[in-house]
């Protein structure tokens, strides 16, 4: 499953009640097994308009209680933002890139990889 910065509904349903136990440039591991590798847009533009790159990527040990997902400078950054009951809200996943014009794209994706079951 593939997952943007526009599934903002999909991501917090992920997010929501798990931890991120690990780190792994460019991967985030749920404690369910869960990988979420995060991906800048490729604007395939030799001019870098539509091109992101991932700067952040954090562990949040706390159970997940909520999530906000952030653009901002006129969609140059594109952050993940979670939290926990009393615990301020922690920027797990950024990319920062250069919109340009629009027509290369912008934002992130990130892949789903469910934890494979070894076989019975």
């Amino acid at each position: 499953m593939k997952l943007s910065q526009s599934d903002v509904g999909a991501v917090t349903a992920l997010l929501t009640g798990r931890k991120v136990v690990g780190v792994y440039w460019p991967k985030l591991i749920l404690d369910n097994g869960v990988e979420l590798e995060v991906e800048g847009n490729s604007g395939g533009c030799s001019c870098g308009a539509g091109d992101y790159d991932l700067t952040v990527l954090h562990k949040f040990e706390n159970v997940i209680t909520g999530v906000r997902l952030e653009e901002t400078g006129d969609q140059d950054r594109y952050s993940i933002f979670v939290y926990a009951d009393g615990i301020p809200s922690t920027e797990i996943v950024r990319v920062e890139g250069d919109v340009g014009n629009g027509y290369y794209g912008w934002g992130y994706t990130l892949t789903v990889h469910l934890p494979s079951t070894p076989p019975e």
